[in-house]
């Protein structure tokens, strides 16, 4: 896995159309606004990825497109079905996946899945993240 993983659930989406499908959702204002902001983050902290595990959803890709407007288009960056609503095991996985000739990963995708991971990594310590994916 690479040394370092950052996890980033999509910016806020909009529900103002009730009939749109769940992956469909755009961002609302505040997303648009505020996924910048943290691309503004990254860049500040030296945190920009070397590879972008990014869920296909409208709301992710929305906010990978506007954070690539901060930290640029560098970072290799995969599509993966799996890591729509993914569960924190299956999020882990993808990660372990990048393999170690990367030095940051970053996913972007959903919670609770996101959430559970993060829990679980700052539980258990990176000692035992293997044994998370099991």
């Amino acid at each position: 896995m690479a040394k370092r993983l950052i996890l980033l659930r999509h910016a806020k989406s909009s529900w103002a159309d009730r009939t749109q499908s769940d992956f469909d959702r755009p961002l609302n204002d505040r997303g648009r606004r505020d996924a910048p902001a943290m691309g503004r983050f990254i860049i500040d902290n030296a945190l920009a990825p070397e590879i972008i595990f990014c869920s296909p959803s409208k709301r992710t890709l929305e906010t990978l497109a506007l954070l690539q407007e901060t930290i640029g288009d560098d970072a290799h960056v995969e599509f993966a079905d799996g890591l729509y609503l993914a569960e924190a095991k299956t999020l882990l996985k993808i990660a372990q996946n990048a393999g170690s000739q990367y030095a940051s990963a970053m996913i972007i995708a959903h919670n609770p899945g996101l959430e559970m991971l993060a829990l679980k990594l700052a539980d258990a310590g990176t000692s035992d993240a293997d044994a998370l994916a099991r």
